[in-house]
């Protein structure tokens, strides 16, 4: 019998380190106060493995790489429109337009006292002749379409096909606009590609 007993104990203590927690501790005294240790082990099973909140370093790394495509795609915009002007360069386009031909006075935008002028970085200045009118993005626009414009502009020519009602002065000499029509180079595009047949 003893060793029966003896048998059953060990299997008792067997089920129970099975099913004891993961953090073990000891039981409670009989004075129902909770020890030190046992306060220490509930404290570190509560606290996460890492001091990090999660999601935080998968953020951290999206953010490295968004920051890093966007400087990518800065310098790409800027070649792009660096190409696009040797093109009109080579056409033989105008793009004077496009750039100040006059210092713009003072320290505020575009004139005038910097009132109201909280929004502009601290290291802005005024354009000054030379500098484009507009960012990379309009600027890229501007001068592909100039070029879209002239390619199709010399395939009529090389058909024969007459397009100088198109192609008139956006103002007159008297300072009159010209049909509205034509009044922007993307019409005057549009317009020519449909006479071509395009």
């Amino acid at each position: 019998r003893r060793q029966k007993n003896n048998q059953s104990k060990k299997e008792i203590i067997n089920m129970r380190a099975i099913n004891a927690p993961l953090v073990g501790s000891k039981p409670s005294t009989s004075s129902g106060k909770t020890s030190s240790v046992e306060k220490h082990a509930r404290r570190t099973s509560r606290t996460t493995t890492s001091a990090l909140p999660p999601g935080f370093v998968a953020f951290s790394g999206l953010s490295i790489f968004l920051v890093g495509a966007t400087k990518a795609s800065q310098l790409r915009l800027e070649q792009r429109v660096s190409e696009e002007l040797e093109k009109c360069k080579k056409n033989g386009i105008d793009t004077s337009d496009l750039y100040y031909d006059f210092d713009l006075p003072g320290d505020a935008y575009p004139f005038g006292d910097a009132e109201g002028m909280d929004w502009v970085p601290d290291d802005w200045k005024p354009p000054k002749k030379g500098d484009p009118k507009f960012l990379n993005t309009r600027m890229l626009g501007q001068l592909t379409m100039r070029n879209k414009l002239y390619d199709v502009t010399m395939k009529a020519q090389d058909q024969g096909l007459d397009v100088s009602d198109v192609l008139v002065p956006f103002v007159d000499e008297d300072g009159n606009a010209c049909d509205p029509k034509y009044d922007s180079n993307q019409k005057r595009y549009v317009e020519i590609k449909k006479r071509l047949g395009m």
